[in-house]
């Protein structure tokens, strides 16, 4: 996290405009792509995005409500990744005793 000082510090740097980014990174020991977020905008106080006069917000996704998976009943929001993954641990396991099964080399012993 940025102190409050070096924020202050980049921007009246960007203001100024006489510095270009790889200089302020170098001369405030900040990397470029912070300089260049909080020059473009997509990087506020603290990296937290705002949106002020001017700047271009990101646009966000609305999160979903949680729900209750019908499988497992537990509150997530969909699709239940802890179903998809024991139907994904279930479908590996079905497909290794198949192939087990199908191994002439142990029927043989």
């Amino acid at each position: 996290m940025l102190s409050a000082s070096l924020i202050m510090e980049i921007r009246r740097e960007l203001d100024r405009g006489d510095l270009s980014h790889r200089e302020i990174s170098k001369r405030l020991g900040i990397s470029r792509g912070i300089i260049a977020a909080m020059a473009k905008g997509e990087r506020g106080d603290h990296g937290r995005v705002w949106a002020g006069e001017g700047v271009r917000s990101i646009p966000r996704r609305p999160l979903a409500s949680p729900v209750r998976c019908k499988e497992c009943g537990g509150l997530v929001y969909p699709p239940c990744r802890l179903c998809q993954a024991r139907a994904c641990l279930e479908r590996t396991l079905a497909t290794r005793r198949l192939l087990r099964g199908a191994d002439p080399s142990r029927r043989a012993a």
